[in-house]
């Protein structure tokens, strides 16, 4: 049996008619019948009954009819898959504030899917603001970010993998409340400034996201709109502002001179990618959440 055997016996039995099957198939007609006759040897039943209007199929030729029809399909998904996989390019946008451990993780999971799973897929990672991650994610179908859940625009077309929770906190430094003699509480940044980036790197989904947690907590800040992470940084220290992030804010971790309010609230990083992606898009992304969940674990 011969994959020929089985493209001549699918069109006849498509159009219960040798002449027409041999028409589309660009081939005679006693070609067609010769290989059907050979299967119909091969296999030991008989595919085709004829009748005064023609052929029909039998019913063990239905059943067969059917099996090789639906092996065709699966092997055209596999293949589709495969030689997508052979040539695929994906490509990772993070946000610029990520830890160094959440960045060490998403390296582990890139090394691990592209060493051990599919070899043949090259990914290209770049660390970005709020707003370039959401240009990305809407414009690409193999584009994956990795970013806070609040900042990800919500849509249907859009998947969401939950990679790992944060504990969200106040930032600020000593200088903020000089005036104090105590550590400060939550009241006390209700007459502080916060600083907040401007509409050129974050989306008005991320801002109203995190105005509506402040405001949840009973603070009603006075905003100040900032273009970069290096002058919040500079402002907070100076005791001008504070900002709100999360425990793992990396800032917090290189600067010594930043304190941390703890809030009761969490956020949660998550990959997102389009629906249309192609399959290793999300397989890459569950190799991702099996990196975050077993450090977590550890």
């Amino acid at each position: 049996m011969n994959s020929i055997q089985i493209q001549y016996f699918i069109k006849v039995a498509e159009t219960l008619n040798f002449t027409a099957a041999a028409n589309m198939l660009y081939v005679s007609q006693p070609a067609v019948s010769r290989q059907v006759a050979l299967l119909e040897k091969e296999l030991s039943v008989i595919l085709f009954k004829r009748t005064t209007h023609g052929i029909k199929l039998t019913r063990a030729g239905e059943l067969i009819y059917d099996y090789f029809v639906s092996s065709c399909k699966q092997l055209d998904e596999i293949l589709k898959e495969v030689h997508t996989e052979q040539q695929y390019n994906i490509y990772v946008g993070i946000h610029e504030g990520l830890p160094i451990e959440d960045i060490d993780k998403i390296n582990q999971a890139v090394f691990t899917f592209t060493e051990d799973i599919i070899s043949t897929v090259d990914i290209t990672m770049r660390s970005m603001n709020f707003f370039l991650l959401d240009q990305m994610l809407e414009n690409g179908i193999d584009n994956v970010i990795i970013s806070p859940e609040y900042t990800i625009r919500r849509d249907n077309d859009i998947v969401t993998v939950p990679l790992k929770p944060n504990q969200r906190a106040l930032i600020y430094s000593k200088a903020l409340f000089a005036e104090l003699k105590k550590e400060p509480v939550l009241s006390d940044f209700e007459r502080k400034t916060l600083s907040f980036f401007d509409s050129s790197t974050t989306t008005p989904e991320h801002r109203k996201a995190l105005i509506r947690v402040l405001k949840s907590l009973g603070i009603k800040p006075c905003i100040r709109e900032v273009s970069n992470r290096e002058d919040i940084t500079y402002d907070i220290i100076s005791g001008r502002c504070y900002t709100i992030g999360t425990v793992s804010t990396r800032e917090l971790q290189e600067n010594s001179r930043l304190e941390m309010f703890l809030l009761d609230s969490y956020s949660v990083l998550c990959a997102a990618y389009r629906k249309k992606s192609a399959s290793v898009i999300e397989k890459f992304t569950k190799v991702l959440k099996t990196h975050f969940n077993t450090a977590s674990n550890e």
